[in-house]
């Protein structure tokens, strides 16, 4: 049974605070689908890509870039199956 409430701030408060590495990206996500969209995306050895979205933003904005396209970045936050919800995230 699927999680109504995943993705919501209220269940990322629930999940341990992890931190991640990679290079950030911009990338067209849940293509072929009623969700897809642009998206700040962190490429990261240990765990993939991972959709990028602040804490308790519009999940479906794109919003200024967290950090310069390109960079190695450490994101730190909730993952929320391929996606991380981040508290924080700046350059390495």
């Amino acid at each position: 049974m699927a999680d109504r409430n995943a993705g919501s701030s209220a269940d990322a408060a629930g999940r341990p605070l992890v931190r991640v590495r990679g290079r950030l990206s911009r990338a067209t996500v849940r293509k072929s689908t009623g969700s897809e969209h642009e998206s700040w995306v962190l490429a990261s050895p240990s765990h993939g890509e991972l959709v990028l979205k602040r804490l308790g933003a519009n999940p479906f904005e794109l919003g200024d870039p967290p950090a310069t396209l390109g960079a190695e970045v450490e994101a730190e936050g909730y993952l929320l199956n391929q996606e991380m919800r981040y508290t924080t995230l700046r350059e390495v």
